[in-house]
């Protein structure tokens, strides 16, 4: 068994506070482990804190896919994995590689060994990150419908849809990826 990643501790502002409390909830749906439960939100949180500072695939970003996910529950059956899939669908950002849904699943299937997830979950996650990748949607597992597919990939897209204002906000940020990692603009 894999070991969960050792990360600093979570930050202790508001957003990170609220964001743990909620992830716990989440974790203690498949685990009563404590230190588990209390290891995997620590990690979790501090990995979308970290620093060189992620500049959009932040706390923020997932902040803002839980609340829209919490307005569309009632639309959805498979609250857990879309969930879960909110959560880990960036956990790994490194703007250099192509590769960081492939590193999140296999974070996530750390995570899911860890606290017992079953099979079926298991693949609904990795399928739902794998759709982030070009966000092309295939025949989705049997567990999930083509709406809670098109709702996780609606959440993840849905600054696209934001107020002039966050928009350029969002543009600025990932020109400051750019900047940050290639030396340039674009």
């Amino acid at each position: 068994m894999s070991a969960i990643p050792n990360v600093a501790h979570a930050n202790d502002d508001p957003v990170s506070r609220r964001l743990s409390s909620r992830l716990k909830l989440l974790i203690d749906q498949f685990t009563t482990d404590a230190e588990i439960i209390l290891r995997w939100s620590s990690t979790i949180i501090s990995l979308y804190n970290q620093s060189p500072p992620r500049y959009y695939h932040t706390l923020g970003h997932i902040d803002h896919m839980l609340n829209l996910f919490d307005e569309c529950k009632s639309q959805l059956q498979n609250h857990s994995t879309i969930e879960l899939s909110i959560w880990f669908h960036d956990i790994i950002y490194e703007p250099k590689l192509n590769d960081n849904e492939i590193q999140s699943i296999g974070l996530f299937n750390q995570f899911g060994q860890q606290v017992n997830l079953n099979s079926q979950m298991k693949s609904d996650v990795e399928y739902l990150i794998q759709c982030t990748i070009s966000h092309d949607i295939s025949i989705p597992p049997n567990n999930l419908s083509q709406s809670e597919v098109e709702y996780f990939l609606d959440f993840d897209m849905a600054i696209l849809g934001e107020d002039r204002r966050t928009y350029e906000t969002y543009c600025n940020d990932l020109r400051s990826v750019s900047v940050q990692h290639e030396g340039k603009g674009f």
